[in-house]
């Protein structure tokens, strides 16, 4: 048994044959379906399932709802299980479960019927025809150019065209590269069910947000975002290093697609989730909807910003703060404002990457044009970012070596230079900042201001 499951921690190694890989993920997939034959997790979890959880492996093994509730108590419950083995069984059971929907039974089975319906066409890429390239009509048509270039003279097969497309990456053209991240990237299936979130039935949708919920504690549960910036983990701060030359193109992906994940609901938030969790039942209670997995829309977010002066916990607040630099950094990572301003962008700015703030200078460049609820939003967002320079991207960075130099002792009070309203800005009255922004012809300094 210790071989099978040094096999299976290692199966991402890249000297793994196909053949290999596909009989294991088989295995795993016999054995999450049927409970008995989890020896590992048996033995070490009995005595936690009845003392924590109140539930019997015999009850397990008659019952499959039964099961399902004793899996998902040690899932809930994983930091107070008393035994080291069964905490280890349980992660590893739940790293596997965010690469595979087959290796989460419950999500499986509520979502047969959707999966059948929505992606149907989309395999879990653990088979070995996930390793050939003509097997995959996305990744094809987007990288057919750079295979006529690079990889012409190889025969499909055996992988080999695609470890050719790989062994090219830094090459390959704007199209290529996504498509050949997302083929390689396990928990395809589970990304097809988030893409068709609002179409879900109930059951389904319920059980997809459970399964992100338990997967936004650890960075092992979250693979593609895990396996995109194996290197970068190890190196840098994710999220606070999105403008950084040394992050691939792959994990800067992974990374802001996870912080935009995480603002659709704060639960998916688990740092925010834990820390908040007092000051969001005195304040924000009930915003959420009822209906099963329905996310919060970023509701709640909206009212720990608002109230965030009221906020007691002091952990709380640094995570506020850090969900606030998530919004000045990426419009998408604001829910309210990014629904409010969905025409706006398209209309205006619709070929302005988003990232370091850019999206939000292109509105406030067009703030006569856009809606007045997207101009209401943005003008909210911008006194948020004028109390603190952290909040404010582009100055930030611009002037990352004059902040090093003659600030280095200055440390900011959030809140120390509020301003009523933005409009009451003027980039005019300040003669550097005026300089710095008139050499780009934008207004990345306020709404109300020009240049």
């Amino acid at each position: 048994m210790r071989v099978q499951e040094c096999l299976e921690d290692n199966i991402e190694e890249a000297d793994f044959t196909e053949d290999c890989k596909e009989e294991l993920d088989n295995t795993i997939a016999k054995r999450v379906a049927d409970f008995r034959l989890d020896e590992a997790l048996r033995n070490a979890c009995e005595v936690d399932l009845g003392d924590l959880c109140g539930i019997s492996l015999e009850a397990m093994d008659e019952d499959n709802n039964v099961r399902d509730r004793g899996l998902q108590c040690l899932q809930q419950i994983r930091e107070e299980i008393k035994s080291d083995a069964c905490k280890s069984e349980v992660h590893r059971r739940m790293e596997r479960a965010s690469r595979d929907v087959r290796f989460d039974d419950v999500l499986a089975s509520a979502c047969a019927e959707d999966r059948a319906q929505f992606c149907n066409d989309v395999s879990p890429c653990a088979l070995t025809t996930c390793w050939l390239v003509r097997f995959d009509d996305v990744l094809a048509s987007a990288c057919a150019e750079d295979r006529a270039q690079f990889c012409d003279e190889v025969s499909p097969g055996s992988a080999r065209v695609i470890r050719c497309l790989q062994d090219h990456r830094t090459s390959l053209q704007a199209t290529c590269p996504a498509a050949l991240f997302d083929h390689e990237g396990s928990a395809r299936v589970i990304r097809c069910l988030q893409d068709h979130r609002t179409t879900l039935q109930g059951t389904c949708a319920a059980a997809l947000f459970d399964h992100e919920v338990s997967m936004a504690e650890d960075i092992d549960f979250k693979y593609p975002l895990k396996k995109a910036c194996a290197w970068e983990i190890s190196s840098l701060c994710l999220e606070e290093n999105l403008d950084n030359d040394d992050m691939s193109p792959d994990c800067k992906t992974e990374v802001m697609k996870d912080m935009n994940r995480m603002a659709k609901d704060f639960r998916l938030n688990y740092r925010l989730t834990s820390t908040c969790a007092e000051d969001v039942s005195r304040m924000c209670q009930n915003p959420c909807s009822t209906s099963p997995g329905q996310t919060c829309g970023g509701l709640v977010l909206q009212c720990l910003t608002e109230q965030q002066a009221n906020i007691s916990s002091e952990a709380c607040q640094e995570e506020v703060f850090y969900y606030q630099l998530m919004e000045v950094t990426d419009f998408r990572n604001d829910v309210m404002l990014a629904e409010a301003c969905r025409d706006d962008v398209a209309a205006y700015c619709k070929d302005v990457q988003p990232g370091e703030g850019r999206v939000h200078t292109c509105l406030r460049f067009n703030k006569d044009r856009i809606g007045p609820r997207c101009l209401k939003e943005e003008n909210k967002l911008a006194t948020i970012e004028y109390q603190d320079i952290r909040l404010r991207p582009k100055l930030q960075k611009l002037c990352s070596e004059e902040k090093a130099v003659y600030c280095k002792g200055v440390v900011m009070v959030r809140g120390e230079h509020k301003l009523a309203t933005i409009e009451s800005q003027d980039v005019r009255l300040q003669p550097k900042m005026q300089r710095l922004c008139s050499e780009e012809k934008v207004v990345d300094c306020n709404v109300g201001g020009s240049v």
